[in-house]
């Protein structure tokens, strides 16, 4: 609708994970689940803790985790399988392993500002998360994408990337 420039007149949610709730999460992440009342949204006065992921001045994004991350485990790899690897010469990974490295990143973060968030006595804000794979029953595809999608060859990234693949 965003490219249309088109406002909605109705949304059937197809199949994805976790059912009733999980398509019920995917319209509110879309703005577009409108029965919860106000309480649902802190109106009640709740206190709230945000996470924010990423912060291109500082140099933290999807990609420069993604690399990073996955480069010192590929390293790290290499030389459980020979300790006398020349690592420097590992310069880059496949798609997939960025994925698992940015995911696990995200799944870290989050964890982390839900202790918290707990300690505080507050509601923790989930971020936006981001992909580098989509996911299909239950399973990251090795391809990462699902074939027939509309995502650009070599390296797609799903931003804002469903709760549901990561969680």
């Amino acid at each position: 609708p965003e490219k249309l420039d088109a406002k909605p007149y109705a949304v059937h949610t197809t199949y994805q994970f976790n059912g009733v709730q999980g398509k019920r999460h995917r319209l509110r992440e879309a703005g577009l689940w409108v029965v919860d009342d106000d309480a649902y949204y802190g109106a009640d006065g709740t206190n709230f803790l945000a996470l924010r992921l990423w912060d291109e001045a500082d140099g933290r994004t999807p990609d420069a985790v993604a690399d990073r991350d996955c480069l010192r485990f590929a390293r790290a790899a290499a030389k459980l399988d020979d300790p006398a690897a020349d690592v420097s010469q590992i310069t880059s990974c496949q798609q997939i392993d960025r994925h698992l490295s940015l995911a696990a990143y995200q799944r870290e973060s989050v964890r982390n500002a839900q202790v918290i968030a707990e300690a505080l006595n507050r509601t923790l804000v989930l971020p936006q998360l981001t992909c580098f794979c989509e996911r299909y029953m239950g399973r990251t595809l090795p391809s990462c994408i699902i074939e027939g999608q509309d995502l650009p060859a070599g390296r797609p990234v799903i931003d804002p990337c469903p709760m549901d693949y990561l969680f």
